[in-house]
């Protein structure tokens, strides 16, 4: 989400808007696989310590393999036929675009709470 919210925006305030996708394009796959590394990591000590910090990472990493492996390809292979000309892959790009930001909207505020919950033990 801070990417989409932040990182995005400013990217295509600093950059025209060819070098902004191509550095999102670049930066999106990496993002995700360092949060689909990370929850990985998470998971196996919290399987032998905290069942329902388990269950959260057990949660968003699959998330970040589905939009790595299946989302950020259908992306960025819409937008490019977008920007070709292609009318109805913009609205293909729209829809993923906005289903890569829900996934990640359900993943910050989830990660999120294992933190403060962990803060506080």
């Amino acid at each position: 989400m801070y990417c989409a919210a932040v990182v995005a925006p400013v990217v295509f305030r600093a950059l025209d808007a060819h070098g902004a996708g191509r550095f999102l394009h670049t930066l999106f796959p990496r993002y995700f696989s360092w949060g689909l590394t990370l929850s990985l990591l998470g998971l196996v000590p919290a399987l032998y310590a905290d069942a329902a910090a388990a269950f959260l990472l057990g949660a968003v990493a699959p998330l970040f393999l589905l939009a790595r492996q299946w989302l950020m390809p259908r992306i960025n292979a819409s937008r490019d036929a977008g920007l070709a000309g292609d009318v109805a892959a913009m609205t293909r790009f729209r829809s993923l675009h906005r289903l890569s930001v829900v996934v990640n909207a359900v993943q910050m505020p989830a990660l999120a709470a294992l933190l403060g919950r962990l803060a506080l033990e």
